[in-house]
C-alpha cells in the first residue's frame, strides 16, 4: 500500500475473460471474482465486489488482512480457458483518509496525476 496526499493505494491486477455469452472478472490479489454480460459489466461489478470487500475488512478493522493472493496456479487456470481471451488491467482503488467515497483510477493515470510511481504486488 501506498499514502497518496492521505489516500491509500491499492493497486490491483484484474483479468477478465469472455465464457460463451458472459465474462468473467478476478482481482487475484484479494481473491474476488464477479461477471457480467459484457466486459464493462463485468468489470463494474467486480469493482463493485472489490468494493464490499474491503469496506468489510475496514469495519472489521483488518485493513492489514486485505489483501489474500490466490495461488499462482488458479490465476493461470482462470487464464487458461479460453486460451488468449483473457484481459487483464491495472486498477488502482483509493480510500479516502475518512468518511468520503471510494474511487477508482487505472495505474497510469494515477501516476500521471499524483506524480509518483506504484508498483503492483
Amino acid at each position: 500500500m501506498k499514502t497518496v496526499t492521505g489516500w491509500i493505494a491499492l493497486p490491483m491486477t484484474f483479468l477478465l475473460k469472455q465464457e460463451d455469452d458472459q465474462w468473467a472478472a478476478l482481482a487475484p490479489e484479494v481473491a474476488v471474482a464477479s461477471c457480467g454480460g459484457t466486459a464493462t459489466a463485468a468489470r463494474r461489478a467486480l469493482k463493485d465486489a472489490v468494493e464490499t470487500y474491503v469496506s468489510c475488512m475496514i469495519a472489521d478493522v483488518r485493513l492489514d488482512a486485505i489483501w489474500r493472493h490466490m495461488p499462482q496456479d488458479q490465476v493461470d487456470d482462470f487464464k487458461a480457458e479460453p486460451a488468449g481471451r483473457t484481459l487483464e488491467e491495472k486498477q488502482v482503488l483509493l480510500l479516502p483518509p475518512e468518511g468520503d467515497d471510494m474511487l477508482w483510477a487505472n495505474e497510469e493515470l494515477l501516476n500521471a496525476a499524483a506524480g509518483v510511481r506504484l508498483s503492483m504486488r
